[in-house]
């Protein structure tokens, strides 16, 4: 079979395909991991603060449970409510009977001399209000690690002799 130099073979054109250059992908893959080291630098910054919110909203639910325990002791027993502590607390503020592996918190009361603005001209002010230091220290593995102190005032609300 001959071919005669005028019946060329000519393939039949390509379809035009488009895509990324090198440049392009380059370009694209700094942008995302330029976001995620910055998502994943804010990690252990969020992380802080939701432990923080824990420890803080776990303290308050103690408070509020040692207050309202407090507000139950007849008004002439109170020096024995404070006196009986160190209270151990678990880590979602369920009270112990005593210090023990999952004691997260510790709880100290301590009877102050009842104040509060103006009252230096009241008399006779520990019959009718009674005011508490609450110590709340938070512990990791029998170590303390963050204390915090908060004042709890008490009414006295007629169940007692005075």
């Amino acid at each position: 079979m001959r071919f005669s130099p005028t019946c060329r073979i000519i393939p039949a054109p390509l379809p035009c395909r488009r895509a990324f250059s090198l440049v392009e992908v380059s370009i694209a893959l700094g942008i995302v991991s330029i976001a995620l080291l910055s998502v994943l630098g804010l990690m252990p910054v969020g992380l802080s603060t939701m432990r923080q919110a824990m420890d803080q909203t776990t303290e308050a639910q103690i408070l509020r449970r040692i207050s309202g325990e407090a507000a139950l002791v007849p008004f002439d027993q109170l020096d024995a409510f404070a006196s009986a502590g160190p209270y151990f607390f678990a880590q979602d503020g369920t009270l112990q009977g005593q210090q023990g592996q999952e004691t997260r918190y510790a709880v100290s009361l301590q009877r102050l001399a009842a104040s509060y603005p103006g009252s230096a001209n009241a008399t006779n002010l520990s019959s009718s209000l009674a005011a508490f230091r609450v110590e709340t220290m938070r512990l990791a593995s029998g170590v303390e690690q963050a204390r915090t102190t908060n004042v709890v005032h008490l009414a006295n609300s007629g169940n007692s002799a005075y």
